[in-house]
């Protein structure tokens, strides 16, 4: 089922609401060991990919569907803000993030281009003249 990019980014901004509410309700129990906070550093990448998410389909809702993100604008931003509400929990929670969130940007950049990148090969056809 595909959803419209409105109606995606509805999902994932609510989505998002609710894992930054439960990382905020169960703060005390991530930072009570060391696996626990390298789990709230994975659920901040699941935060930044959410963030992503929402921001990519808010701007293709309102610029048109040929909108493509960049790196700068709006995947650094959405990291700092994942790291920081990480870094919430505990400063561990903050680094593990990072990490998270550039192997998981990685893997989305990489399912983009299998997915989205124009089969289109460019074919030079060569018509043969007969001389008379």
């Amino acid at each position: 089922m595909v959803l419209k990019s409105g109606a995606s980014s509805f999902m994932s901004l609510l989505l998002l609401l609710v894992v930054f509410a439960a990382m905020r309700l169960f703060a005390e129990t991530l930072s009570s060991s060391q696996i626990l906070t390298i789990f709230g550093g994975f659920f901040g990448s699941l935060i930044f990919v959410l963030l992503i998410t929402f921001v990519n389909n808010f701007e293709r809702t309102l610029f048109g569907d040929e909108f493509c993100s960049g790196v700068f604008p709006e995947v650094a931003i959405c990291i700092v803000i994942a790291c920081s509400f990480s870094a919430t929990i505990h400063r561990v929670c903050g680094t593990t993030c990072f990490i998270f969130s550039l192997v998981m940007l990685y893997y989305l950049i990489r399912i983009s281009h299998e997915v989205y990148q124009s089969n289109e090969q460019v074919t030079t056809s060569s018509s043969s003249r007969k001389k008379k």
